[in-house]
């Protein structure tokens, strides 16, 4: 997806270390790859002016998500 602004910036970092990943670890190699680009924005957040911004990953395999969806659980 690109953006619907030309303010963009584009930052580069070593790449991620996949050798030690084998199929059957896809999950634990998201959840380090989440941990890693997030470890990079915060490092570098205040070089581009968002001191205050918080990097948020969604979707079906997000922990926000699965909070959320253990808060509307029925006590029942």
């Amino acid at each position: 997806m690109m953006p619907f602004h030309e303010d963009v910036v584009t930052v580069i970092y070593d790449p991620f270390p996949v050798d030690a990943y084998t199929m059957d670890d896809v999950e634990q190699a998201l959840q380090d790859y989440s941990a890693y680009l997030k470890a990079c924005f915060d490092k570098d957040k205040s070089k581009y002016g968002m001191d205050d911004k918080e990097m948020l990953f969604i979707g079906p395999r997000s922990a926000a998500r699965k909070d959320a969806r253990l808060a509307q659980r029925s006590s029942l």
